[in-house]
């Protein structure tokens, strides 16, 4: 186990299982949310992400936490040794992300960059639970294991 991918719904625990399994592992851990935005949640140029995501697989080792686009995960699929696929009930997925609001109000939520937009990241998040879901039911898993998505595509 040295390149790890965790990827799932959102509010499932993504981050803590990465950073437990790096705690675990020694294994050096990457946020795509880290690499995707800046401080105040300000989005790196499109180029730039993917360069350093490209640069990142590369590497012999490592634990990349969360999505980016579906384009993405399946480069990711390819290059990682261990997937760990986070799958809850969505009730739980939803109070989750809840949670992190709420406790958001107080404290950045770990593995966000610093000052993010709390509100506007919520409210994605919660779109994202739906869309994850539908892409996540077992006929569609099974039918995107026979034929990845053509290179480009995003979500």
């Amino acid at each position: 186990m040295k390149r790890v991918a965790v990827f799932g719904n959102a509010g499932g625990g993504k981050s803590t299982i990465a950073r437990r399994l790096a705690e675990l592992t020694g294994l050096p851990l990457y946020v795509v949310d880290m690499m995707q935005f800046r401080a105040g949640g300000v989005k790196v140029p499109q180029d730039e992400f993917l360069q350093a995501h490209a640069d990142l697989l590369r590497r012999d080792e490592w634990i990349i936490d969360g999505a980016g686009s579906v384009a993405l995960l399946w480069e990711r699929f390819a290059a990682a040794d261990t997937l760990v696929y986070v799958d809850l009930p969505l009730l739980i997925h939803y109070t989750w992300v809840t949670k992190r609001l709420i406790k958001g109000l107080f404290a950045d939520p770990k593995g966000w960059p610093e000052g993010s937009p709390l509100w506007s990241s919520t409210l994605s998040s919660y779109r994202v639970i739906r869309f994850a879901t539908v892409i996540s039911h077992p006929s569609t898993v099974c039918s995107l294991q026979r034929q990845p998505p053509q290179s480009g595509y995003t979500t």
